[in-house]
């Protein structure tokens, strides 16, 4: 099981999106295809329509990993 993505909104002091991404992609099990687990993140999360900001270039950079995994962008 991949570890979930959480990020606080509603601290002013909330993480770059880069941040949690890079934390994430740490500390996902050894053997685990990131891509495969990106997609499911953002299923897991509804990342696929945000309206915040931060959460909609956190959900870019989870599609970017989603696609350059499977050779798709």
């Amino acid at each position: 099981m991949t570890p979930p993505i959480e990020i606080g909104l509603s601290s002013g002091t909330a993480p770059a999106p880069e941040d949690v991404l890079l934390a994430w992609l740490v500390w996902l099990p050894e053997g685990t295809d990131p891509g495969t687990a990106a997609r499911q993140e953002l299923q897991r999360t509804k990342l696929l329509h945000p309206t915040d900001p931060r959460l909609a270039r956190l959900a870019a950079l989870l599609r970017e990993v989603a696609g350059s995994a499977s050779g798709t962008a």
